[in-house]
């Protein structure tokens, strides 16, 4: 008896374990990443000039030099190409789609995954940044009166046609981050109320119409997202979380600040600045932690594949699979659904999650 009881108690544990949905998510990760490997799939070069971008779209790459936009593959073979000379832009990419604003002729350009541009936008107001929100729309910020520090907000969809124009008074919009279901967006603007600084944050739904709306005094948050019905949000070295209400619930220190945080399912990862990866659920409880001797610049998820890449390398987070290269990777962004894309001094490689 003095030995079945043991062998009852550790098995009843493991059965505890092994059924918690919690254990059964983080091994079924675990033991997909395992079998994943990456594999280099294209290699090409591009011309290096002081005023471009490159950015991953629906299937392939985009991009623009000051001069030109060229859209490729993800072999690198071009598939189109449109002119649009500018010193002054924003750009986004919706549905394979290229939203190209240029501030300074105050124009918006949809462009077509040929080249072609299907729909041109001018503004009386100066644009500021577009921001693409899902479900075929996009979100314009422009200014209309400098001197009252006036602000406004136009939904477009794909087709040019405006859905809701929203103007603003006395707030300073810092940024505006869509739900990654396409349920709508989160709107973070500054204010000055007898002179205390307050961060004011509004929820919209895709229409543009407000569903709730809070403040915060003396923060100046750089990003923020919908985690199922919670907002978070964060500044550098803090994070806040607030209900489906923007109602204040909690609040975390990341003393060695903040380079990135991601969304995940039921809670949150965030990546420190001592090359620590961190998960938290939505209540601000650490569920994990992971350290890394070496620095650790970003996180892309791929084909449902966590991967970091640091100076001269991508790994796959939790395994020893790696690709490591001779110069450093300026910029990685996510090509598809399988496909990492590492940018180099005038060079793009490929990278396929198999």
């Amino acid at each position: 008896m003095k030995i079945i009881k043991p062998m009852l108690i550790t098995t009843f544990i493991a059965a505890v374990l092994l059924l918690n949905p919690k254990t059964i998510q983080f091994i079924t990760k675990a033991v997909g990443e395992s079998g994943r490997q990456l594999t280099e799939v294209a290699k090409f070069s591009y011309g290096n000039t002081s005023n471009m971008k490159i950015m991953g779209f629906q299937n392939g790459i985009v991009i623009y030099n000051g001069r030109k936009i060229s859209l490729l593959d993800k072999k690198g073979h071009k598939q189109g190409e449109a002119e649009l000379r500018s010193n002054d832009y924003d750009m986004a990419v919706q549905n394979g789609r290229i939203l190209f604003l240029d501030r300074v002729k105050r124009t918006l350009a949809v462009i077509e995954k040929n080249g072609k541009i299907s729909k041109q936008i001018k503004f009386a107001e100066k644009p500021v940044f577009v921001e693409a929100i899902g479900k075929d729309r996009f979100i314009v910020h422009y200014v209309y009166d400098m001197n009252e520090k006036a602000e406004g907000m136009r939904i477009f969809n794909m087709s040019g046609k405006q859905i809701k124009d929203m103007q603003i008074s006395n707030i300073s919009i810092n940024f505006i981050s869509p739900d990654v279901k396409g349920q709508g967006f989160l709107v973070s603007g500054l204010t000055i109320e007898k002179e205390r600084l307050y961060n004011s944050v509004m929820h919209y739904n895709i229409n543009g119409d407000m569903e709730t709306a809070d403040k915060a005094e003396n923060r100046v948050f750089t990003g923020g997202m919908l985690v199922d019905d919670k907002f978070v949000m964060w500044e550098e070295g803090y994070i806040e979380l607030r209900d489906s209400e923007l109602k204040y619930i909690n609040s975390l220190r990341i003393d060695s600040g903040i380079v990135q945080l991601k969304r995940e399912e039921s809670g949150f990862t965030v990546l420190d600045g001592s090359s620590r990866i961190r998960r938290f659920n939505l209540d601000g409880i650490e569920i994990e932690q992971e350290k890394y001797a070496h620095r650790i610049y970003g996180v892309n998820e791929v084909a449902g594949t966590d991967l970091l890449n640091s100076q001269r390398s991508v790994e796959i987070m939790g395994t020893k699979e790696s690709l490591n290269f001779t110069n450093d990777i300026i910029d990685a962004f996510k090509v598809g659904d399988d496909c990492l894309g590492l940018v180099f001094r005038g060079e793009i490689r490929i990278i396929a999650v198999d």
